[in-house]
């Protein structure tokens, strides 16, 4: 949802003030979000990524190894057309 320099910025900011970082991921119409975190090195354990309802499988292992977690939002992602998965 934001420019790969957007990204680095607002990362840079919260890990410089020791904030987690949270962001929407994995949903439908937002898809390689990890991958595109990961090319530009901002993966880390103080990421929490919200939905991810359309991970492919390589990214549920970038979260993984970086020690990243995952928000389940059951709710909204059932609603939303694509989402949710049987």
């Amino acid at each position: 949802m934001a420019t790969p320099a957007e990204n680095e910025y607002e990362f840079a900011l919260a890990r410089e003030l020791g904030l987690p970082i949270s962001l929407h991921a994995g949903m439908a119409g937002l898809p390689g979000a990890v991958d595109q975190l990961g090319r530009q090195g901002l993966l880390g354990p103080d990421v929490n990524y919200v939905h991810a309802t359309e991970f492919a499988e390589q990214e549920w292992t970038q979260v993984t190894e970086s020690g990243g977690t995952v928000s389940a939002t059951p709710t909204v992602d059932m609603t939303r057309a694509g989402s949710a998965r049987g």
